[in-house]
């Protein structure tokens, strides 16, 4: 997901082969400050920017229980979204950074309620480090050693 002011926006989902599972979210627009990664990518914005984020939002949120909630976020490392994007759906979520710089994007997995409690949460947050540790490591390697991304060679160009 990617975070477009105030709201996110679901890039891409892969489906559990569970019976029961979240469905596909591809293109679906939603409040920041109730989704996992939303919460991990508002939380590296400070008190004063989260206030100007928010100030000319027509149904802004409580911003005191949200500042609390960003602030939980920065001592885990990570967001937590139970309920509040969708009853019976849980949810972690990892901000995902290139060279140190702020957020681009944000990984999550969610799940229905069930089969994600809070004592799981840490370690489905590790795996979810995990995973955007390699994001991180591909978003910095240079195209030019990327196999999928290999710059052409002058010959190329030419037709060589």
């Amino acid at each position: 997901m990617i975070r477009e002011g105030v709201r996110v926006r679901f890039l891409d989902t892969v489906e559990s082969l569970q019976a029961l599972r979240i469905g596909s979210r591809v293109g679906v627009v939603l409040p920041a400050h109730v989704t996992s990664g939303g919460k991990a990518m508002l939380a590296e914005l400070d008190s004063d920017d989260i206030m100007r984020l928010y100030r000319n939002e027509p149904d802004p949120p409580d911003l005191e229980p949200l500042l609390r909630s960003l602030a939980s976020v920065r001592r885990r490392n990570y967001g937590i979204n139970v309920g509040e994007s969708e009853r019976g759906v849980t949810a972690v979520g990892v901000r995902v950074r290139v060279h140190g710089a702020s957020s681009v994007a944000a990984v999550t997995v969610s799940a229905p309620s069930f089969r994600l409690p809070r004592a799981r949460m840490p370690e489905v947050a590790e795996t979810v480090h995990d995973a955007v540790r390699r994001i991180e490591a591909d978003l910095a390697e240079p195209a030019a050693e990327h196999p999928a991304g290999r710059a052409p060679h002058s010959d190329d160009e030419k037709g060589a």
